[in-house]
């Protein structure tokens, strides 16, 4: 909720972003399956029904999974110094093919195993335009390189988690990537920022029915104290459903710290009260812990706003995720509103 409400009228977020809530701003949102669950697949449907029983998990080696369907042998290998030149798994649609190459190296450039690209930087370049530019490509039937100039985390994070999202064949593919990666890695910098990707990758779309128990296993086989945070993750997302939007400046770092997002709700009594929340938190679960928060017995009756540029959306309150309305808004400061954080140390 933001006080912003008591003097602004409801009015249509620009292009992107208005498109990505599919809901006009002075109306009630749609229910919850026509929102968060209209673009999952049956293969992913599939996946979250039919989760493996944790007993069952530990057969389930990820060398097996990479000597069955990777399409090379000598592929099936951990750590590589160099970027592949052909996909991990095997595609017949050469977009999807070529896509997975970029993924590799965008994936080796996150994680400091391969050198940043040494063009110059257009002028005209953002950290916003990149999961845009992804959804272009992807309607002209094309793939997106990656780009030749610096990119900050955030891009690289958005470049490959946007591809996820988009391209539901090239999560596993992401997956794989990931594991072979991090797998026999001998930088633990780079393995930390292996782990960091996972995790993001995690909040926001799931593997395939076939890889789902391999990569539960390979999840277990993680740093102490952070793996647990990745299963939640998994969990979570397996619960709601992939994401519409790329992680935000906010998951970034609570990923690199291993705990939640803490932001900040603003009540229509002017006061703020600062909550916990995670990837796939919800509107209605928001509206209950606000209730909780300010000690209400119900939450009956709240709403979920946020505001950009002094235009206020009505999110509702049902099962529009949060971070999913946080994203294009973060987007969209950083495209037209200039500056923003969008870099995170190593």
């Amino acid at each position: 909720v933001d006080s912003a409400v008591q003097s602004t009228p409801f009015v249509p977020l620009p292009g992107a972003i208005e498109a990505s809530f599919s809901m006009s701003p002075i109306e009630e949102p749609e229910p919850e399956s026509s929102l968060q669950e209209d673009r999952d697949t049956e293969e992913e449907e599939a996946a979250r029904q039919d989760v493996p029983e944790k007993a069952t998990v530990v057969k389930y080696k990820f060398s097996k999974f990479m000597a069955t369907y990777f399409q090379r042998s000598s592929s099936c290998g951990g750590f590589s110094r160099r970027p592949l030149k052909e996909s991990l798994l095997c595609y017949k649609d050469p977009v999807q093919s070529a896509t997975a190459v970029y993924l590799y190296k965008c994936v080796m450039q996150f994680m400091g195993d391969w050198q940043e690209g040494r063009g110059r930087r257009p002028d005209d370049v953002t950290s916003g335009a990149i999961f845009g530019q992804i959804r272009q490509n992807q309607l002209k039937g094309r793939t997106f390189p990656l780009p030749t100039h610096r990119l900050t985390k955030l891009e690289k994070v958005h470049y490959i988690v946007g591809h996820g999202i988009l391209y539901p064949s090239l999560r596993d593919e992401i997956f794989c990537i990931l594991y072979k990666q991090i797998y026999g890695n001998p930088n633990q910098s780079s393995k930390a920022l292996g782990w960091i990707l996972l995790c993001l990758c995690l909040c926001c779309f799931f593997p395939s029915k076939r890889l789902l128990p391999y990569l539960r296993r390979y999840i277990k086989s993680g740093p102490k104290g952070y793996f647990p945070f990745c299963e939640d993750k998994l969990k979570r997302t397996l619960e709601n459903g992939t994401r519409h939007w790329p992680p935000t400046f906010i998951e970034l770092q609570a990923a690199k710290s291993g705990e939640l997002c803490r932001v900040p709700v603003a009540l229509m009594d002017g006061h703020v009260k600062f909550v916990l929340i995670d990837s796939a938190t919800t509107a209605r679960e928001l509206c209950c812990i606000v209730a909780d928060k300010i000690q209400l017995d119900s939450s009956f009756g709240f709403a979920i706003y946020i505001s950009v540029f002094g235009k206020v959306y009505n999110l509702g309150s049902e099962g529009y995720r949060i971070m999913d309305a946080v994203s294009p808004c973060e987007q969209f400061g950083l495209l037209y509103g200039g500056g923003g954080a969008d870099e995170m140390s190593g």
